[in-house]
């Protein structure tokens, strides 16, 4: 796949181009940080699709090349000749002076904003389109913002595929011109996948944070710890109510399955009853999605199984019912083994005050045995 970066005046455009596909998207800033290296980053974090190799109409240095080919599998050469030659940082084991939280006006980043704003700045990206909802909630908040054109498909029939979702992180990049290192704190929550969905994680004590966007740039995911419903939590008892109201609007769309799942998080945190499941949405398939699968057995195991039934999930398989989700509503102190020291005393104390309950020993068990009943009754990678 050829891809074509054009910059000039406060934007850059992308074009990727093969035989019988095109795709744009572009890149609108005020202030921002532009060098080779980072634009392909950038470039390859949202293609479109994959291809066999992505070829740039501009050098890049080898040290790029060789972290994409050892990390994602992805070949990419230049038009140019590949030759330079960039000193990237030593491993990043430790929080950067160059840290942003990734906000996207959601329930889940405003958390992070929460308790971190006062540490970090956050970063946002403006998307327009069906998510112009996110960027009327940015204008509350103090954060630098970012327009892309990436997700508005009303120009070309193509739809983008967003299963790659370091496209939201990757114009984050952009905040630095030169090759230290930058750190990008996100609302990873601990249904998000199999991997935080653990009790096992570095016993062998923390090391590094692992690179994703080029050889300096990192994610953190100190969320990571606690699941959605106490993301809610969290956000319930530390925002205003309009603040609180604001963050479910922007975190989905009207009318979606996931709109609906935020609606019920929203009425169990604030003492109620959740409302029933409005008659157009298709309930969730078990199976088919790793985190809905969980919220699934938290809502079994908080409201029962008929209440799920009717409102969540189209069936259940034999055993739902007799799991302990207790977990679900403590921290994962395991997954703070993803952090330094020095970060994770702070993420610690932060959920302490926050009132938050830490996982005890049976806690981990159960999510063990939960683990390998998801597994069991996987249809799909989720």
């Amino acid at each position: 796949m050829n891809i074509t970066v054009k910059s000039r005046d406060n934007l850059v455009n992308f074009n990727y181009e093969e035989e019988n596909f095109e795709f744009n998207f572009t890149l609108y800033f005020s202030t921002i940080k532009l060098n080779n290296d980072n634009i392909a980053s950038i470039a390859l974090a949202c293609r479109p699709k994959e291809s066999k190799e992505y070829c740039f109409n501009f050098e890049i240095s080898s040290q790029l090349s060789q972290f994409f080919k050892s990390r994602y599998a992805i070949n990419v050469i230049s038009k140019t000749d590949n030759k330079s030659s960039i000193e990237y940082s030593k491993p990043v084991d430790s929080v950067p002076s160059a840290t942003f939280i990734a906000f996207s006006g959601g329930v889940d980043s405003l958390a992070l904003k929460l308790l971190f704003g006062d540490i970090f700045p956050s970063i946002s990206i403006d998307y327009g389109g069906k998510f112009h909802r996110e960027f009327l909630n940015f204008l509350s908040y103090d954060t630098t913002i970012i327009k892309s054109d990436i997700r508005d498909r009303k120009y070309i029939n193509y739809k983008f595929n967003e299963r790659n979702w370091y496209f939201g992180l990757a114009p984050l990049i952009l905040l630095k011109d030169n090759f230290e290192p930058l750190a990008i704190i996100d609302g990873t929550l601990m249904e998000s996948s199999p991997f935080w969905f653990n009790a096992d994680h570095f016993h062998g004590g923390f090391k590094k944070y692992i690179p994703v966007l080029n050889p300096n740039c990192v994610t953190i995911s100190p969320l990571s710890c606690i699941t959605e419903l106490q993301s809610t939590k969290l956000v319930y008892k530390l925002a205003q109510e309009a603040e609180f109201n604001n963050a479910l609007y922007s975190s989905s769309e009207a009318g979606s399955f996931k709109r609906y799942r935020k609606e019920v998080w929203h009425d169990l945190v604030s003492g109620k009853m959740p409302r029933n499941k409005p008659a157009n949405l298709k309930k969730h398939v078990f199976g088919s999605a790793h985190g809905q699968d969980i919220i699934t057995l938290y809502l079994v195991y908080r409201l029962g199984a008929t209440w799920a039934l009717e409102n969540f999930v189209d069936s259940l398989p034999p055993g739902a019912d007799n799991l302990d989700m207790d977990f679900y509503e403590k921290v994962n102190a395991n997954n703070l083994n993803c952090l330094d020291n020095s970060f994770r005393a702070i993420v610690e104390e932060k959920m302490i005050k926050a009132g938050l309950n830490f996982f005890n020993e049976k806690n981990y068990l159960d999510l063990i045995k939960v683990k390998d009943f998801i597994g069991n009754n996987n249809i799909s990678s989720g």
